[in-house]
């Protein structure tokens, strides 16, 4: 299991979160429902998949990255090109360097979830930007994504969608920086020495108010033509950030790991977050203060 054990307990707690809004916003049963897709939550922790995806890469792609670094397997649908992760000053190298690239980061690293690494964004400034880069491995027709975070001190795992891990980097972060110096030649802040992780302070999106938030203005979703023609219904859990002031600051859809989801749900997540983005809460309050904190909600599709 690695370190995937503490994902257990915020793998509850979302389940648990999201049916609790469920009930509140999408009340009711289905007269006819051929096509239904579950609400599935991922606990971003798959240890011996990304050993096996990353064994013998063919290639790589590394580049800066910058812009929001929060979740940047999130599908946010419209809201993407504001709140995406961007990249610049891709290079690319063979077999060899993404061979060294994978071992220097999984060798003797434990891999844990996923969401421990809170890292929150980048300024896009190749000069006094921190030192945060993407690298893409190739193997066959899939890509495997890692997003190493020097002043962090963590790497995480992602494919597409899927939340797949995330190391420490610890005792292997001086040859990673050296590998990625010689490959970028002119990246400014590689040609300096590689400065101090300032691991985060919060170690998981879950965290403990005195009061949680309460939604004050819902909006229902406008059920998408396509997914009524094909008869789809379903839920789509939406993980959203909802700040101090109330509204709506961020907001992403989870991915599932069934096959129906490929198929249905692609359908009905643009209507969700469309809905979401327009929420409005009563804000989470600790210590008597409002406070910015990530909730889960399930927004449910019932065909009339």
């Amino acid at each position: 299991m690695e370190g995937c054990v503490l994902a257990e307990l915020p793998r509850r707690f979302a389940r648990s979160a999201a049916a609790l809004v469920l009930c509140l916003l999408a009340a009711g049963s289905s007269l006819a429902a051929p096509k239904h897709a579950e609400l599935k939550y991922r606990s971003g922790c798959e240890p011996s998949e990304l050993r096996g995806r990353l064994a013998r890469p063919d290639s790589v792609d590394v580049s800066r990255a910058c812009g929001n670094l929060y979740a940047p397997w999130g599908y946010r649908g419209s809201k993407a090109g504001l709140l995406a992760m961007r990249n610049f000053g891709r290079r690319h190298a063979g077999g060899q360097v993404a061979s060294t690239l994978a071992a220097r980061l999984l060798s003797g690293n434990t891999i844990d979830s996923a969401f421990k690494a809170m890292s929150r964004s980048a300024p896009c400034d190749a000069e006094t930007g921190i030192p945060v880069y993407l690298i893409r491995f190739y193997v066959g027709n899939r890509s495997t994504f890692a997003l190493l975070n020097f002043a962090r001190g963590h790497a995480l795992f992602f494919d597409g969608e899927e939340p797949l891990g995330m190391v420490v980097m610890g005792a292997s972060a001086d040859s990673l920086w050296s590998t990625l110096a010689q490959l970028m030649i002119d990246d400014p802040l590689l040609r300096a020495e590689r400065p101090p992780a300032e691991p985060d302070s919060i170690v998981s999106r879950w965290m403990r108010t005195d009061e949680p938030p309460v939604l004050i203005e819902h909006h229902e979703p406008t059920y998408p033509p396509e997914a009524l023609a094909a008869k789809v219904e379903g839920t789509v859990l939406v993980w959203v950030k909802v700040g101090d002031d109330g509204a709506v600051h961020d907001a992403y859809a989870e991915g599932y790991d069934e096959a129906m989801f490929a198929e249905f749900v692609p359908m009905l997540r643009d209507a969700a977050l469309a809905s979401v983005w327009q929420y409005r809460f009563k804000p989470a309050r600790n210590n008597g203060k409002p406070v910015e904190i990530w909730i889960a909600i399930g927004v449910g599709f019932t065909l009339p």
